[in-house]
Order: C-alpha cells, then sequence, then structure tokens
C-alpha cells in the first residue's frame, strides 16, 4: 500500500505538469494570460522539467513578446543545461543582437545534438551574418 503511495505520488505531478502544458499550447492564441498561468502551474508541479519554460519561451517568441522569450529560454538552459533545446532556441533569439552569444549557445546546442541539421545552419547562417557586417572601412 505504502509502495502504491509513493508510487502515486511521484507520478501525477509529472502528469499534471504535462497536462497544463499541453492546455497552454492549445490555448495561448485565445487567452494567452490563463496558457502563461498554466505554464506557472505546470512549472511548479514539476521544477525539474524544462518543458513549460521552453513552451513559455516559444508561446512568448509568437507573440513578439521577445525579452519573455529570452528570460524562459535561459531559465530552460539553466535548469537543464545538457539539453539542447533551450540552447538553440536561445541562440536564435540572440543572433541579431549579439551573435556572439548567439553562436556560443548554438554551438553547445550542436555539441548535444551533433546530428541536428537545424542547429548547424543556424551557426552558418551567424558565420555568413558576421562575414557580410560592415567592417567600418
Amino acid at each position: 500500500m505504502a509502495a502504491a503511495v509513493v508510487l502515486l505520488l511521484t507520478m501525477v505531478p509529472p502528469y499534471l505538469s504535462e497536462r497544463y502544458t499541453n492546455a497552454a499550447f492549445k490555448s495561448w492564441r485565445s487567452d494567452l494570460d490563463g496558457a502563461y498561468r498554466a505554464l506557472d502551474r505546470a512549472e511548479s508541479l514539476n521544477p525539474f522539467s524544462d518543458a513549460a519554460l521552453l513552451a513559455e519561451g516559444a508561446i512568448a517568441r509568437e507573440q513578439g513578446d521577445r525579452g519573455r522569450a529570452v528570460d524562459a529560454f535561459r531559465e530552460a538552459t539553466e535548469r537543464k543545461p545538457d539539453e539542447w533545446a533551450g540552447h538553440y532556441y536561445l541562440g536564435l533569439l540572440l543572433a541579431n543582437e549579439d551573435p556572439e552569444a548567439a553562436r556560443q549557445e548554438l554551438e553547445t546546442a550542436l555539441e548535444l545534438s551533433p546530428r541536428s541539421a537545424e542547429v548547424a545552419k543556424a551557426i552558418e547562417e551567424i558565420e555568413a551574418q558576421g562575414e557580410n557586417a560592415p567592417t567600418g572601412l
């Protein structure tokens, strides 16, 4: 009986967290504040996961809230530094403003996911951007 209670207590919060994250993705276009509340709940139920933070960053990016997106992706990379996705999306957001920081994030993402064509392409684009930058002459 005690084992069942322990199992229940360890399985239910992550399950509910995933449900809240999925609900946020489904509702953000019609209820942005509600989606962010759902993501806050998801994060509090599973503070070891970066899924709610990645979702928040993705939603904020789509809404044009760059600051919130950067903050969410940074927190995701701090929480799960060995996961490539947060580094990748943070690198994309930083590309125009801080190409060197973007390159570092993307290189970290590529180290963590060496077969990712998306990440390799993003690095190539940042390098090309640097080559085409004005020289100041």
